[in-house]
């Protein structure tokens, strides 16, 4: 609120409070979700594709990566349980 701040003036408070025009009291309970609007929202499009191709990838590591490592790559258990870095693999 600029008149609780120290360095607001008078005349910038007037000026800041005729400057004001009251807004109309909207009804928010015949407000309507735009879902349509969410959904074609080419910033929601890219937020869900960036999160899908996270997520594969994710899983792929979490559910496939120790077994290529311990069924192709010949790691023991152990070893391809602790994911060494890649200068020490076979």
């Amino acid at each position: 609120r600029p008149e609780a701040h120290p360095r607001v003036g008078r005349e910038e408070l007037q000026r800041i409070h005729a400057e004001k025009i009251p807004e109309p009291q909207e009804d928010l309970s015949s407000h309507h979700t735009p879902w349509r609007a969410f959904v074609t929202d080419r910033n929601v499009v890219l937020l869900s594709l960036a999160t899908f191709c996270l997520g594969y990838v994710a899983y792929i590591y979490q559910s496939w990566f120790y077994l290529y490592l311990v069924n192709v790559r010949g790691f023991s258990v152990v070893r391809g349980a602790s994911l060494p870095p890649a200068r020490s693999w076979p």
